[in-house]
């Protein structure tokens, strides 16, 4: 991949770091609780998508109109990478060390929500209270929980990545 096609994507990367930052903090300012809205994850999943979609098309464009299935996956993966990063830097920053309070408050929601939705696909009661267990010693923004969520959204951010980057593929006849 070229230095300028890495750059491009570099930028993408730090672009969406910022705006997802900037809506993290809005809502954080706004009202915490909204972090336990489903649609504020779906909204997040997606622009990262695009974004390294965006990134991508980018560029292709910037190669003229050809891209490989390399350089078209790779330009996405950073974009995806370098923006995710920056949520879960703030994450942990906001919940585990400015505000550890409010993690705290949010970690309790979430076990809430955990039991409400245990109880309501019928598992059993032995099962609710070790799942419960399990879950009540987690702290959802430890530093060790968002890597592994990190982990865990670029594996399945690759699979969008690698579709994406299979649709975009053009190589150049030209090329040797």
């Amino acid at each position: 991949m070229e230095k300028s096609a890495k750059s491009i994507a570099i930028n993408y990367g730090v672009i969406l770091g910022v705006i997802s930052s900037a809506i993290l903090v809005t809502i954080y300012t706004l009202n915490p609780e909204l972090f336990l809205a489903p649609w504020l994850g779906i909204v997040l999943v997606l622009m990262t998508i695009i974004f390294g979609i965006l990134s991508s098309v980018k560029v292709k464009s910037s190669l003229k109109g050809f891209i490989s299935f390399k350089g078209g996956f790779t330009s996405y993966f950073i974009t995806v990478a370098i923006g995710s990063f920056f949520s879960i830097i703030l994450t942990f920053l906001l919940f585990s060390v400015i505000d550890t309070e409010t993690g705290l408050f949010l970690n309790e929601k979430l076990l809430e929500m955990t039991l409400e939705t245990l109880k309501s696909i019928g598992m059993s009661e032995a099962s609710i209270e070790q799942a419960m267990k399990q879950a009540g010693e987690q702290n959802n923004f430890s530093l060790g929980t968002q890597i592994q969520t990190y982990i865990i959204r670029l594996v399945i951010f690759c699979v969008f990545g690698l579709i994406s980057s299979l649709i975009l593929k053009n190589e150049d006849p030209n090329a040797a």
